[in-house]
């Protein structure tokens, strides 16, 4: 909260004091979740991978996503869909939680695709598509190919 108060060079107390409420709602949800279960994640350092093609997959899903915007605003439909991806599968709660976070934040932060829910007894993950580019696998999907 500090942080945004120096970037945003206010003292109105209004916002001062909502967002120490937000910031007491944030650090005792933490603690609550926390409380209730060791949360641990062992990432790979193999998923580096999927990082480095971000910058790519990032400028071309903009590409896309202005297209049909474009479109959309000459009166065309959009139509976007869900689609479902097998996903590695892991026995170990941790690197399973590790995955799921590395795969959410990689996939969504191109803006044409969002994770929905992940399956773990079926293995796939529900990713929405707002344009569709027929990815075939996850790992296709966050390599750019």
């Amino acid at each position: 909260m500090l942080l945004w108060l120096l970037l945003t060079s206010t003292v109105a107390w209004n916002e001062v004091l909502t967002g120490v409420a937000a910031a007491a709602v944030g650090a005792l949800t933490v603690v609550a979740v926390h409380a209730h279960e060791r949360i641990a994640a062992h990432p790979r350092l193999g998923w580096v991978r999927f990082v480095l093609p971000l910058p790519r997959r990032i400028a071309a899903d903009t590409w896309f996503v202005t297209r049909a915007l474009a479109a959309r605003l000459r009166g065309r439909r959009i139509r976007g869909r869900y689609i479902e991806l097998r996903v590695t599968r892991s026995a170990d709660a941790s690197e399973r939680r590790a995955r799921q976070a590395a795969t959410t934040v990689i996939t969504s932060m191109a803006p044409n695709h969002y994770v929905v829910d992940f399956d773990e007894e079926r293995g796939v993950v529900l990713v929405h598509e707002l344009v569709r580019r027929g990815h075939d696998s996850l790992e296709e999907l966050m390599l750019g190919s």
